[in-house]
């Protein structure tokens, strides 16, 4: 039943595809993106499927939170919460018995050109609301990541629903 509504509502969502600075690392090709929130600022937060670290790339579990700037000219911030080390065996084994493993936030300003470094983030957040938001939120959330209870998608959702919070 859970399969069923998840086909739904998957099928009947509309996904865009970001810019090519968001294209995957690995293979080069460009993902979808699709939608969550829209921000009184004009800007807008979309959730980017990919593959898991080391994964195959047919399989997209993890999820990357792209913050598009309303501004023509301006940047996108691109944030997903992976395990430190995601590749090794340790790790690996303790993720699939569900055991906490340290975790990293990772944050990368894109504009059509380039990718910034962590300190243009924090010159956008100062000039940025939803960054600032974004930013704010990240250096509260805990650091150690579980399959079960705080994962990239646990991640991304609070992310979002933190930046819909009293615009």
């Amino acid at each position: 039943m859970i399969l069923l509504a998840v086909f739904l509502i998957a099928s009947s969502t509309t996904y865009y595809y970001v810019d090519a600075a968001f294209a995957d690392t690995t293979s080069g090709e460009r993902r979808p993106s699709f939608k969550v929130l829209d921000l009184s600022n004009g800007s807008e937060v979309r959730f980017r499927p990919s593959p898991l670290t080391g994964g195959p790339r047919w399989l997209p579990l993890h999820v990357k939170v792209i913050i598009r700037n309303g501004d023509a000219n301006g940047c996108d911030v691109l944030y997903d919460f992976i395990p430190l080390d995601a590749t090794s065996k340790e790790v690996l084994t303790r993720l699939t018995t569900f055991q906490n493993v340290p975790g990293e936030i990772r944050s990368t300003v894109v504009t059509s050109t380039r990718s910034a470094t962590q300190s243009t983030i924090a010159s956008l957040a100062d000039h940025d609301l939803a960054c600032s938001r974004a930013r704010e939120y990240c250096e509260n959330y805990p650091r150690e990541l579980n399959l079960l209870t705080n994962n990239c998608w646990t991640f991304a959702i609070g992310l979002a629903v933190h930046l819909s919070e009293n615009q």
